[in-house]
């Protein structure tokens, strides 16, 4: 998968280790880093820059 292909409601594995994780926001600052806002299977909100 892309980091562009990152959108609201997508679920995504292998991001956390041993986790699924649901996209809240992928937010694009520039042209080279990502923000990434997303909810873990056990409801904890976190967030990682690519």
């Amino acid at each position: 998968m892309l980091l562009e292909e990152l959108k609201s409601g997508l679920r995504v594995d292998g991001l956390i280790p041993d986790e699924a994780i649901t996209v809240i926001v992928a937010q694009w600052h520039g042209s080279g880093a990502l923000e990434l806002t997303y909810k873990t299977a056990a409801g904890v909100l976190g967030q990682q820059t690519a």
